[in-house]
């Protein structure tokens, strides 16, 4: 719960700072996504944090880079927006560095193997 909240905290305190120069003012139908998105996304921090306290890192990390492709497929199908070429290969060198270096680290904490 540490981490959830002052990753929230921190995030409100600096858009915070920005908010006075760029805000206009939703509509209703704005505030209740706002609200819902917040809510949503508040769970799903809490969620994954969870989910990194009770697995190893090396068998979470897929599926934290795996929002990648949901936010890439999110955006295609609300905006009809696609990520350019460079987009793409920068996040295929993030999350394979992120998986190699996990497994990595995950088969250097296995018990060596003792001759029979």
């Amino acid at each position: 719960m540490t981490i959830v909240f002052y990753y929230g905290f921190f995030c409100t305190l600096v858009l915070g700072l920005v908010q006075p120069f760029s805000w206009t003012w939703p509509d209703w139908r704005a505030l209740l996504l706002f609200a819902l998105l917040g809510t949503l996304g508040g769970v799903a921090q809490y969620f994954l944090t969870q989910a990194y306290r009770f697995a190893p890192a090396s068998l979470v990390a897929p599926f934290d880079y795996s929002q990648l492709v949901w936010t890439a497929a999110f955006g295609f199908l609300v905006f009809g927006d696609l990520p350019a070429l460079a987009t793409w290969m920068g996040a295929l060198l993030i999350a394979g560095s992120g998986v190699y270096i996990f497994q990595r680290e995950a088969r250097g904490r296995e018990k060596p193997s003792t001759p029979a």
